[in-house]
Formats: C-alpha cells, sequence, structure tokens
C-alpha cells in the first residue's frame, strides 16, 4: 500500500471516529425526555429563542421530538415580542415573571417551574 493511501485510510477512520463520538454523546445527553414533563415545563414557562441561535437549536436537541410542546416565541420571525419583552439574548426562558437566560437542562427547567 503507498504512503498516501495509507495516510488516506487513517484520517478516514479518525474521521468516522469522531462522527461517532458525537452521536454517541448527543444520545447520552438526551435520555428519553417524558413527555408529561414537557407539557408541565411548558405551561408554567416561555422561552424566547431564534431560528440563527446556535444555543437555541442545542436547547431544542434536549427535548428530542417534543420540542414542538414547548410555548416558544421565535425572535427572528416575532421580534415585537421579543421587543416587548426586553429580550436581550436567545435562548430566554420566562418562569414565574424571572429571566432565566442561556440555555437550561431538563433538571434545571423542572425545578425552575416545579414540575
Amino acid at each position: 500500500m503507498k504512503k498516501d493511501t495509507k495516510i488516506y485510510l487513517i484520517l478516514a477512520i479518525i474521521v468516522v471516529l469522531i462522527i461517532a463520538g458525537i452521536y454517541f454523546l448527543k444520545d447520552s445527553e438526551n435520555p428519553a425526555v417524558d413527555e408529561n414533563l414537557v407539557k408541565c415545563i411548558s405551561e408554567k414557562s416561555i422561552v424566547y429563542s431564534s431560528e440563527t441561535c446556535s444555543a437555541c437549536k442545542y436547547q431544542k436537541s434536549l427535548f428530542g421530538d417534543h420540542y414542538s410542546l414547548i410555548n416558544e416565541v421565535d425572535c427572528l420571525n416575532e421580534g415585537q415580542k421579543c421587543q416587548d419583552a426586553e429580550i436581550k439574548g436567545t435562548p430566554t426562558w420566562i418562569i414565574n415573571d424571572k429571566e432565566h437566560l442561556g440555555v437550561k437542562t431538563i433538571e434545571e427547567l423542572k425545578e425552575l417551574t416545579g414540575c
């Protein structure tokens, strides 16, 4: 086998291992999310986010398929609502009339909402 071929083979293996590691790490961060818990969190909170915000995309991923249940205002499409609420950054959670800036884990939201 040529030296160049070996290098490409090693690089390909490294790339595959990195992709597999990311996939398995992502799955371990997102255990099965209870639908009833998400509904409870949604009833007691609102999240201001944006389609262009990478932290918001990560926040959404924590909820898996149940994110559609979350009470969300997208500041990109509903800018006036975000201005009226004086949102300074996304994601921002409003829970019990208090502002919580940044990504929150399911456990943090559970505690903040009392769910």
